[in-house]
């Protein structure tokens, strides 16, 4: 039966890690490497030029749009949505950076 943390302590370092190289038991954190294969990779990095092809254009767009401009220094329409777009070029950028990661690391695995 799989113990639950009673305290935050207990929770914070709950389930303890295993070493790295061991397998993934029940409850135990795996903390060996993640291996992404160049399929895998290359989707990751599909997907951050999507990003950033798409985000920028719809920023133009909210730019563009007369409910942005309601205030002198924009409206909470115009702010609510660059913050949006800027987390999302954020997480595009990592997934990219992933992506180039893990093709970088298929390469030498094939050398």
């Amino acid at each position: 039966m799989r113990r639950t943390p009673d305290r935050l302590s207990d929770l914070l370092s709950y389930p303890p890690p295993v070493a790295t190289g061991e397998h993934l038991t029940a409850g135990r954190w795996h903390t060996a490497a993640v291996v992404l294969s160049r399929r895998w990779s290359l989707l990751l990095i599909v997907v951050a030029v999507w990003s950033w092809l798409i985000w920028p254009r719809f920023l133009l767009a909210i730019w563009d749009d007369e409910r942005s401009w309601t205030v002198p220094h924009g409206s909470a329409f115009f702010w609510i949505h660059v913050l949006l777009i800027t987390v999302s070029l954020l997480f595009g950028t990592a997934v990219g950076v992933l992506g180039l990661r893990g093709l970088r690391a298929a390469r030498v695995r094939d050398l």
